[in-house]
């Protein structure tokens, strides 16, 4: 047995560009797969290492997403990063995703909680 202990990925590639760090949800249906529901805000719950960029993004068709640059400015706190969705985004799944591309930004994601409301009599 070894008792050394490897560390991959972490810091910068050598040419001294940021890792991007891209961590997505699976895909929801938020409780009723068939129902049709107006999405209207994506809260994010997290904690980073230093203050930067995240990018939060949604798809609703299983590959395109629609993202929002968010600056976080509390460093080692945790804090809720907010993406208000337009009016009338709708759909029946949802995906989250939450990017960086900032150097050495590190976060942790304790939640995700979406607002949605499902339309009435659109199960189609």
């Amino acid at each position: 047995t070894s008792t050394q202990v490897d560390r991959l990925l972490v810091g910068t590639a050598d040419n001294g560009v940021a890792f991007t760090a891209d961590w997505r949800t699976q895909e929801t249906f938020l409780g009723v797969p068939d129902l049709v529901k107006w999405f209207k805000r994506i809260i994010v719950t997290l904690k980073n290492q230093t203050s930067g960029d995240v990018t939060i993004g949604y798809s609703l068709d299983r590959g395109t997403f629609v993202t929002r640059s968010v600056t976080t400015t509390i460093d080692g706190k945790v804090q809720q990063a907010e993406l208000i969705l337009p009016a009338g985004t709708r759909g029946r799944v949802l995906q989250v995703q939450v990017t960086t591309g900032t150097l050495n930004l590190a976060f942790q994601i304790f939640a995700v909680s979406v607002d949605f409301e499902p339309l009435p009599g659109r199960l189609t």
